[in-house]
């Protein structure tokens, strides 16, 4: 399950736009909110993806994307 919010707070403090990350991944903005809000879940590569454009570390990828 996805911690929204802590995603969230490191999108916003990266200054990137969630429809470019949508597009960065392949996806849709409403796959991107759905993937968010926890209505479907991210694919391996696509969290792998989102850490790499985001910087994200492994401590932190846990606490987002396997809360």
């Amino acid at each position: 399950m996805t911690d929204t919010q802590y995603l969230d707070d490191v999108i916003k403090n990266s200054g990137l736009r969630m429809n470019w990350l949508a597009e960065q991944l392949g996806i849709t903005p409403k796959t991107f909110i759905d993937k968010r809000m926890n209505r479907s879940e991210f694919t391996a590569s696509e969290i792998k993806k989102l850490c790499d454009i985001l910087n994200i570390k492994e401590k932190e990828r846990s606490r987002i994307f396997f809360n």
